[in-house]
């Protein structure tokens, strides 16, 4: 009807019943019509137009509307244009496309503004809208698939072979209006019958701003709301039209000159109609937007081209289609290519990619994919040997030889041989799939694992969009991942196996691609060290008794007998042997299910622990079954292990598990850096005779190959544990092996970084690998440390120069190395090659190495010193001969003669703690974040009258304030006369000045431009360096017996989080634990940092109380209501203390039963102290003990501990007593103790209750 008449039915007036069913009825016809502009649309797709040289032939749909008849199959192709008009009649044709165009502008918003009706839109009647949105979509699919039918027939193409533009400035703008006078340019060589090349390009020109003016108006939720009812399944019948036409014309425009596999991903529009191309570009991402959920961001340099493409301000289709076919797959690559080149910088959505990629024929389960993947997730084979590092041939020709680690070679002769990867890997290329060759099928198979391969690493808590929409990614079983810790690692877990599954589909079709490889072995590394940085370790607690010259709680008993080399070797061996024997670096056969399930969630933990479970087991039945006999001993292991790991609690449970994770990532990381580091040796070999700058790249790759497998190996080493299950101490040769292996790979990049250089060396490379050079030697020198010195004539010991033992030989390399290091370094800042470093960290360039030297030294005279008497002298002379090498000021002679002290010289000694002393505070001094060089610096505090004189048996304490060295950044004589506790006390205030999140002035390492620098980025050895800080201010302030300053660090631990390892451990148990009850813990059970530094407080506390105790009990001049004033406030702290460990009466009953220990400081400390007060139990309150199953000695055991249980019930009960109400803190009289007293080596409490764990919870008084 006219536009009137139809308008006037909506918006009449007068009879309200009549004019509701008219306009019902209007409504209806405008659904009718809807309906059968979409059948028309989708039937235009399915069944197009053909044009042949420009000239529209009729579809078989229109067809069946002529009066004409069909026209036959040879007369398809006509002679000449004019012929046509008297084969069909056109006016079907234009009556539809007028139809078309008046329901379009008529009823699309800014269409009928310019029209001048505004009368039909400007009313608000709710009928008129709504049949304007309900004929909007559908009239514009009807118009567009009109449009472009005649594209999408397949038979259209161009009749010239010339060049499509001759210049840039010779632009064909769409969106502009083109003549259609004057003559064509190339009419003289053109055929008669045949169209010019300017005419057809400018009818695709005219199609694309016909689309571009009609999609480009409707929103996305609009162009998403109408669907074919056949076509339907591939999404959106609108989207679907515009993909499906302008992927046409795109294909048109780019392969007109264009031959061979590069049409794949060709990205260069002809001259002269690259604008038009950019905005067929933007019109196809709109489409991809509302076809298969992701946006493609399309650059350009004109400001018209960015703003094309429609308004993508709304959200996108609820569901995800498939490309309808393997050519739309093809074409959907090639517009991601064209907005996402290989060589630009950005990365295309990785759900873009996987779309594709599913459209494509599956090609697993081949030869090659088999290879790749069983070789890097295999489980070792023999028996306790995963992947035992390799012997690296030193032949510059050979390099690594893959034999050593069973990678299959012929992957890579495949690579490089076509014909001979059919019939190695048994593979029958599929000829033609759906009218793709298959040569631009490999090439696009290749092309697309590579880009799935590229964009940057995973990383922990990043919004990164490579993975952000990814389809693989389960987002309901990880809801909340970024608020949660757990959920946070899940996704990145998650993202690293999406990520290595990629590479390794790249690798299957180009296995000699190095950086693959290495990146493979990066992703499983990553994973690895936040495993580790979680797991808890059993003794996290232990650090170096060193620091004390005196038995503290962190005392241990070590092995201090001393043998010759080949004894001490076999020893080391003999260990090694049994560790490994009773230890399984992973479990199952099949490796990659470490990476498919999450360790940081318990219910994929569960899954993996399961299916591992499951295949073990069904093995150890199969194998039973069929030959009768018992499995290996590695499966008896597993299948042990297992059970075991099972029964254990939840913490520890998945603790177990963790330790196993970590070992089969440092496997599966071990084997792609050897493949890397063979692949890029190869390459070097092979690119020597080439030009200078290409073998120089490839030496550097070399380099930094070996640079990253010695930092992989030193990571192993750092912390000396032994990943897999169980996890356990590392073995002292374990680390001899790891540190040698490590400093050959810095040994080798050191060296190829010169050669890179032609011997001009590059300080700002090299001072790092000399540093990480020394610190492996000094590894493996303490592993020596044991060895016996040589015996003269009278059996005595002696040191000598010529006959150096081992360990002094590898201390001379670590010395020469860091020397080097240092000289290297200072040249990098001369040059100002080096960055400053504002912030806490490691990577203060030589002031890092000036502390290492002179740690170092420090660390090697006091182990010297430490050692008994009968063979000091030894140790002594041998310490001296290292240490005086690296002097941080020369000292001043006059004559040469000065120069030959005495060995046992304590002026020597005393010399070189001095200037030990003087640079550990330089080194403050220049960096005032650098806090390692304070730890040491209140430790020569402590130790420097033991060095000074080894032999004295006491030394006296000086911890009162008024004892104070006025000045403690140089050691003046006065450090001699005595232990002065209260001045290191003073150095290591600067640490813990004021409260801090992280308890004490250190940070975590953020950059790791180095090896040494990367080392520190981990919450391990973050938590690892506190806690040697913490636990040594705890022991000062034991010393000192500042309780006060103990209840505020307690306090400031309580109001810090908690540490990684801790947080898992609890919320395993209970996943209702957070990081903000924690102070609530058990500190007798609990594992982790923050644990630890709590009970340290606790311990602490309870042996100032027990001193305190000792003190009022001696003075008998104190009148008696003043001794019951002091003895109730030392019961009150002892109850407060007690109270701090969160633990109830059958806690403790609980762990006394399974430790086996007697007490433990803090019970004795509240029990001693209220006895003083008079606290007693009666008999009757004893806990019956069944004693007739048990021996004598166990059934007194027990009466005593049910005992202590019932006086530890009552005085609980009596302090609540006493103590529940609250009170003003009061300092009282009583509490001041003195200070000047004496300490012996082995001196021991003067009250000892009971006998308490001698390598954790014994504190030795003073």
């Amino acid at each position: 009807e006219e536009q009137t008449s139809l308008a006037a039915l909506l918006l009449q007036r007068g009879d309200r019943r009549h004019r509701s069913t008219k306009q019902r009825a209007c409504l209806a016809k405008g659904n009718f019509i809807a309906d059968v502009a979409i059948i028309f649309s989708d039937l235009l797709l399915r069944f197009p137009f053909k044009s042949v040289d420009g000239v529209l032939l009729p579809s078989p749909i229109i067809q069946s509307v002529l009066a004409t008849p069909v026209i036959s199959k040879e007369q398809q192709i006509p002679i000449a244009f004019r012929s046509i008009a008297s084969m069909l009649e056109l006016g079907p044709l234009v009556q539809i496309s007028e139809s078309l165009l008046w329901f379009w502008i008529h009823f699309s918003t800014d269409g009928a503004a310019d029209t001048g009706h505004n009368a039909f839109h400007a009313t608000e009647a709710a009928n008129v809208i709504s049949l304007a949105q309900r004929l909007e979509t559908p009239m514009a699919s009807a118009l567009l698939s009109f449009c472009g039918s005649s594209v999408n027939s397949g038979l259209f193409y161009l009749a010239d072979s010339d060049k499509v533009g001759d210049t840039e400035d010779n632009e064909v703008d769409c969106m502009s209006n083109f003549s259609s006078s004057g003559d064509d340019d190339d009419s003289d060589r053109r055929p008669a019958a045949a169209p010019s090349r300017k005419r057809s390009f400018k009818a695709l020109a005219h199609m694309v701003k016909v689309f571009s003016v009609v999609f480009s108006k409707l929103k996305d939720r609009n162009a998403c709301s109408i669907f074919a009812p056949v076509s339907g399944s591939h999404g959106p019948l609108l989207p679907l039209a515009v993909s499906k036409t302008l992927n046409n014309v795109a294909d048109f425009f780019l392969d007109y000159q264009i031959t061979g596999p590069s049409m794949v991903w060709s990205i260069a529009y002809p001259k002269g109609y690259r604008k038009a191309g950019l905005e067929i570009d933007a019109l196809l991402a709109k489409a991809c937007s509302c076809l298969h959920g992701f946006s493609l961001l399309l650059q350009s340099t004109t400001k018209e081209c960015n703003l094309i493409g429609g308004s993508q301000d709304t959200a996108r289709t609820t569901a995800i289609f498939q490309p309808e076919s393997a050519k739309a797959a093809l074409s959907l690559f090639r517009l991601i290519k064209r907005i996402y080149p290989s060589n630009g910088r950005r990365n295309p959505p990785r759900l873009a990619l996987e779309i594709v990629s599913k459209s494509l024929p599956d090609v697993k389960g081949k030869a090659r994919d088999k290879s790749v993947r069983d070789f890097i997730f295999s489980s070792p084979i023999q028996q306790n040997e995963p992947d035992a590092l390799p012997h690296f041939e030193q032949s510059e020709n050979i390099g690594l030889n893959p034999s050593l680690f069973n990678f299959p070679l012929w992957i890579l002769e495949e690579a490089s041989d076509s014909s001979a990867a059919v019939e190695q890997d048994g593979i029958v290329e599929e000829q033609d799939f759906v009218g793709i060759p298959s040569e631009i099928l490999r090439s696009m198979r290749v092309e697309l694992t590579r880009d799935l391969a590229r964009g940057p690493m995973p990383r922990m808590g990043s919004n990164n969009s490579i993975f952000k929409n990814s389809s693989s990614i389960n987002e309901d079983a990880h809801e909340g991942c970024h608020g949660d810790e757990r959920d946070v690692l899940a996704r990145y877990e998650l993202e690293v196996w999406q990520k290595v599954n990629s590479i390794i589909d790249y690798l299957c079709l180009s296995p000699g691609e190095y950086k693959a490889w290495f990146d493979v072995a990066h992703c499983l590394s990553y994973k690895a060290y936040y495993i580790r940085d979680r797991v808890v370790t059993h003794e996290d607690e232990r650090i170096e008794r060193d620091f004390f010259p005196w038995p503290s709680v962190f005392y241990r008993e070590r092995n201090s007998q001393l043998c010759n080399l080949q004894d001490l070797e076999k020893q080391h061996t003999f260990q090694d042997d049994e560790v490994r024997r009773r230890w399984l670096p992973c479990i199952g056969r099949d490796l990659s299910v470490y990476l498919r399930h999450p360790w940081s969630t318990v219910s994929t933990l569960h899954d993996c622990a399961e299916e591992i479970s499951n295949i073990v087991f069904n093995e150890n039945e199969d194998i039973q079954e069929e030959t009768g006999f018992v499995p290996e001993n590695r499966q008896l292991a597993e299948i042990e292990a297992l059970t075991f790991i099972d029964s254990l609690e939840p913490g520890e449970w998945q603790n177990a598990w963790g330790g196993l994770y970590i070992g089969a990532l440092q496997i599966m990381a071990d084997r792609c850096l050897k493949v890397t580091y063979y692949l890029t040796k190869q390459n070097e070999n092979e690119l020597r005779t080439s030009c200078n700058e290409d073998h120089v790249r490839a030496i550097q790759l070399v380099a930094e190959a070996c640079e990253s497998m010695g930092t992989a190996l030193y990571s192993e080493l750092q912390g000396s544990w032994q990943y897999g299950y169980p996890i356990h101490r590392m073995t002292q040769k374990a680390k001899c092996n790891l540190a040698g292996e490590a400093a050959a790979k810095y040994k080798e990049a050191h060296d190829l970084v010169l050669r890179s250089t032609s011997g001009n060396e590059d300080f700002n490379a090299t001072w790092g690998l000399k540093l990480m050079i020394g610190k492996c030697y000094e590894k493996m020198a303490n592993t020596y440390r044991l060895e016996l010195f040589p015996v003269d004539d009278n059996n005595q010991q002696y040191h000598s120069s010529s006959s150096a033992r081992k360990y002094e030989d590898l201390l001379s390399l670590a010395f020469s190395s860091y020397s080097e290091s240092l000289v290297a370094v200072k040249r990098a800042e001369e040059e100002g090659l080096l960055s400053e470093q504002q912030k806490g960290g490691c990577a203060h360039g030589s002031i890092e190495v000036v502390y290492r030297i002179h740690a170092t030294r420090l660390k090697v005279l006091l182990y010297a010193i430490y050692q008994a008497s009968k063979n000091r002298h030894c140790f002594e002379a041998e310490a001296l001969h290292l240490v005086s090498r690296n002097w941080f000021a020369e000292p001043v002679t006059e004559n040469e003669e000065e120069l030959n002290w005495k060995y046992d010289s304590r002026d020597r000694r005393w010399e070189v703690l001095v200037d030990i002393v003087s640079a550990l505070v330089f080194c403050r001094k220049e960096k005032a974040l650098f806090h390692r060089s304070v730890f040491r610096h209140a430790q020569a505090i402590l130790w420097a009258p033991v060095v000074y004189s080894p032999d004295v048996k006491t030394y006296p304490l000086f911890t009162a304030p008024e004892d104070a060295v006025a000045q403690t950044n140089t050691l003046s004589n006065i450090f001699r006369c005595g232990i002065h506790v209260h001045a290191a006390k003073i150095v290591m205030d600067s640490l813990f000045d004021k409260k801090r999140a992280q308890l004490c002035a250190t940070w975590m390492s953020s950059r790791s431009h180095r090896a040494f620098e990367e080392l520190n980025t981990s919450e391990k050895k973050f938590d690892s360096v506190r806690l040697k800080y913490i636990s040594a201010r705890i022991e000062l302030l034991r010393v000192c017996r500042d309780h006060v300053s103990l209840e505020t660090f307690f306090s400031w631990a309580n109001a810090c989080p908690p540490d990684l390892p801790s947080l898992y451990f609890v919320t395993a148990l209970d996943s209702a634990a957070s990081r903000q009850n924690h102070f609530r813990q058990n500190l007798l059970e609990d594992r982790g940092f923050l644990r630890h530094v709590k009970r340290l407080c606790t311990m602490a506390i309870a042996d100032v109380v027990l001193y305190q105790l000792r003190n009022a009990k001696g003075k008998e001049e104190a009148s008696d209501e003043i001794q019951n004033t002091v003895l109730n406030g030392i019961l009150k702290r002892a109850y407060s203390c007690f109270l701090k460990l969160n633990c109830t009466v059958e806690n403790v009953k609980n762990w006394l039963e399974k430790t086996g220990e007697e007490s433990f400081i803090e019970l004795d400390a509240l029990l001693c102290s209220f006895d003083e007060v008079g606290g007693k139990v009666s008999e009757s309150e004893v806990l019956e003990c069944p004693g007739e199953d048990l021996e004598a000695d166990d059934a007194m055991n027990k009466q005593a501990m049910n005992k202590k249980l019932a006086l530890l019930e009552s005085a609980l009960t009596r302090c609540k007593t006493m103590f529940s109400r609250r009170r003003n803190r009061r300092k009282s009289d009583e509490e001041n103790v003195d200070t000047n007293t004496e300490v012996h080596a082995s001196t021991e409490s003067d009250v000892s209750p009971s006998k308490r764990h001698k390598k954790v919870e014994r504190l030795v008084e003073d």
